[in-house]
């Protein structure tokens, strides 16, 4: 996969991508509540692949989340060290019915869908996206209900306008 990679605000990529979602789920009052850490940050990253994994990943909670009482979907945006590297997170979690136990294993290969009209490829292919920006992503039950998915990508921010 080759990278077409600019300076972009993921908090804005994350908002404009569950907005161009919500017509398909309109008759679901589900909101985008988003936790940006790093509010005023700028990365580089291709934006338009990017956009692909993050409509993914969308699409799946908002559609766990549409045949139930959730009326929410949380996004958090923060840093973490991972061996040695600051890696962004993008972590996203719905209040849905959850990951099946047995597909946890399988959910980034390709082929493999819990859907019935699924193709199987939309994970797989984000996990070449993120694997292609250098980083991962990860899927798991949240505690209580619904899903968290979680994308580390190591890059340093480009821009702070906030530090001295």
């Amino acid at each position: 996969i080759v990278l077409e990679l600019v300076e972009c605000s993921l908090a804005d990529l994350l908002r404009q991508t569950f907005d161009d979602l919500q017509w398909e789920y309109r008759d679901s009052p589900i909101e985008l509540v988003i936790d940006d850490q790093l509010a005023g940050q700028t990365w580089r990253a291709d934006i338009h692949r990017l956009g692909q994994v993050l409509r993914n990943v969308l699409d799946n909670a908002l559609a766990a989340s549409a045949n139930t009482n959730s009326t929410r979907i949380d996004a958090r945006l923060t840093d973490v060290m991972i061996d040695g590297q600051v890696y962004l997170r993008v972590e996203i979690r719905d209040y849905g019915a959850g990951i099946p136990k047995d597909a946890i294993a399988q959910l980034f290969d390709p082929f493999f869908t819990t859907k019935p009209s699924g193709t199987g490829l939309g994970m797989a292919i984000c996990k070449r996206i993120v694997a292609a920006h250098g980083g991962r992503i990860t899927a798991e039950n949240a505690t209580d209900e619904g899903a968290v998915v979680r994308i580390d990508l190591p890059v340093e921010p480009v821009r702070n306008p906030n530090s001295v």
